[in-house]
């Protein structure tokens, strides 16, 4: 159901930009085809663990692609400042979890 959500967006997201992508179509389609199977396989390992660690993973991906589709907005259909704040926010956001995740994920041995 979420993978049908991102699939959904990301059709969206092609249909606002693809007036001025030009020849950037398709690298932009697949770039968000992996960001989308990638948030794909972070759901699947939420919905099989259901921990505190895999739900940051969950929600670095989700916001790693809001701020994919933000900053392809800033740079190919007009740039605001708004956007631009947005956009930072998003991915430090985004960074943060998914180093969350790989930190402290479940049955790593913190040995010294």
């Amino acid at each position: 159901m979420v993978a049908l959500g991102w699939v959904v967006y990301l059709i969206f997201a092609l249909m606002n930009l693809y007036a001025n992508l030009g020849l950037l179509f398709w690298p932009i389609l697949f770039y968000g085809m992996i960001l989308i199977g990638t948030g794909l396989v972070s759901v699947m390992l939420w919905v099989e663990q259901r921990t505190k660690t895999t739900l940051s993973l969950m929600i670095g991906i989700t916001l790693l692609i809001f701020s994919g589709t933000l900053l392809s907005n800033s740079l190919f259909v007009g740039e605001t400042n708004f956007l631009d704040i947005k956009t930072e926010i998003t991915y430090v956001g985004s960074q943060f979890f998914i180093c969350y995740y790989f930190i402290y994920q479940p049955g790593k041995q913190h040995g010294v």
